[in-house]
Order: structure tokens, then C-alpha cells, then sequence
């Protein structure tokens, strides 16, 4: 599955190419593994290849995983997700970058960005957000304002009582 995100990239020149995260790490063994890639606003458009290998660097033909090769925009953050991974360790997720399209391009840019896979210490959780509320409903200027929420579990391979982290942002500020 692709989704297509809008974001704000910033334009830095001096490292052309696309730029990758994986923003779960650390992920579960079977976890599935989402990564975000982007090439900077300024940049041609071009085709990504999106990998995971064990070692950083390894050639193609030791990948773990590999996409097909992603059209991207500049400027423009993309998602692509991979099956989740058997065994914990260090993996590194890469992304091949060639200006306008793959077949033209002998020598892509390449980035990379290490992430964890833990053994089951971690129980994997999927939390459903029913409702959220503030008090009061209509705040003003330096008014103390509570934020509520109520959650629930759709599905746990964990015991109960288990904890999760929230925040929300206001007027661009995150608060915890």
C-alpha cells in the first residue's frame, strides 16, 4: 500500500537525493515495517527503490526486502510499508534516488537510517481512539484547558494494565 502525504520538507542543498525514517523503531518481531521517504523540495522528481537490508550498505542481492521502483515528487514525504521481520537486531532501511527515472540513472544517491526489531519484551497493542474532549469548550487567552480522551483496546498480546503515550499539538506546539 502507497500513501501519499503532504508534508513540509526543508530545502537542503547539499545533500541531494531522498531521505528515509522509520518512525515506529523501535518495532516488534512481526511488527510491520512502515517507512517514510522524501527527496528535498528543489530536487527533480525522481524514482525511489526502498530497502531493508541487515547490513548498511549491502548490495541489492542481500536485501531482506525490496520495493519496485516508487515515483516521487519533490518536497513530497511518501509511505510504503514492508512485512515485519522474524528475528531482533539492527536493520537499516535504505533508499535509492535517481533523478527522473531509474532506467537514465547508472548511479543513484543513497540514503540509510538504522532501526531495532526487540524480541517480544514489547507486547503489541491496537489502541482505538473513541472520543476526545476539552473543558472548557470555548477557551480564552491563558485559560488552564484539560484535554480528555477515551480509548480502548481492539486487540492485545499483552496483560492488562498496559500504558500508551498521547499528545496533542496547539497552534503547532506538541504538548504532552
Amino acid at each position: 500500500m502507497l500513501i501519499v502525504l503532504v508534508s513540509l520538507v526543508p530545502i537542503v542543498r547539499g545533500n541531494p537525493g531522498a531521505h528515509v525514517a522509520v518512525p515506529q523503531s523501535p518495532l516488534s518481531i512481526g511488527q510491520a515495517v512502515y517507512i517514510t521517504f522524501w527527496s528535498n523540495a528543489g530536487d527533480p522528481d525522481g524514482s525511489v527503490l526502498v530497502r531493508i537490508n541487515k547490513a548498511k550498505g549491502e548490495p541489492p542481492q542481500t536485501d531482506i526486502w525490496e520495493s519496485s521502483w516508487i515515483a516521487i515528487k519533490s518536497g513530497i514525504a511518501y509511505d510504503v510499508t514492508a512485512p515485519g521481520l522474524s528475528k531482533a537486531g539492527t536493520y537499516y532501511a535504505g533508499v535509492d534516488w535517481c533523478p527522473n527515472s531509474p532506467d537514465s540513472c547508472a548511479h543513484p544517491y543513497t540514503n540509510w537510517i538504522d532501526f531495532q526489531v526487540v524480541g517480544n519484551t514489547i507486547s503489541a497493542t491496537d489502541w482505538a481512539v473513541l472520543s476526545v474532549s476539552l473543558n472548557p469548550l470555548s477557551p480564552n487567552v491563558g485559560d488552564l484547558v484539560t484535554f480528555s480522551m477515551v480509548v480502548t483496546t481492539l486487540s492485545s498480546q499483552g496483560s492488562f494494565p498496559q500504558n500508551f503515550a498521547a499528545f496533542c499539538q496547539i497552534d503547532g506546539v506538541t504538548v504532552k
